[in-house]
């Protein structure tokens, strides 16, 4: 797992990829609400190159034919302008509603908590 000074270190789009949670055709994600678990589709082909989006403070972002997705902070949106990403007009961003990846090994809450700890430190 990463440390809580690991976000403070992602400057690239590199790292920026190497902390995120890369998204593949097949992955079981759990929806509490229902207590149902399902596997992801990705649609080929509904994906544009360069692109993210943002909802409900999770990021989606779409490069070299992969799809990634980490808890939202302001230093990701600069790494993504800076490599001339553009906002998609309608993009799917998974683990936005709740749901969550099944067998990860705990990954995704951790990203979760030190990117809410890393942008509690920025307010404070």
């Amino acid at each position: 797992m990463f440390n809580t000074n690991a976000i403070e270190k992602i400057s690239t789009i590199e790292n920026l990829k190497e902390f995120s949670f890369e998204i593949t055709e097949g992955l079981r994600i759990h929806w509490p609400v229902l207590n149902y678990g399902e596997p992801i589709t990705l649609t080929p082909g509904s994906f544009e190159e360069k692109t993210f989006a943002v909802k409900d403070n999770v990021l989606a972002f779409f490069v070299a034919g992969k799809l990634y997705v980490i808890p939202a902070f302001e230093e990701a949106f600069d790494i993504l302008l800076s490599e001339s990403f553009k906002q998609a007009d309608y993009m799917y961003v998974p683990f936005a509603s709740g749901e969550h990846p099944m067998g990860d090994g705990g990954k995704w809450a951790n990203l979760q908590l030190l990117v809410a700890k890393h942008n509690r430190k920025k307010v404070a």
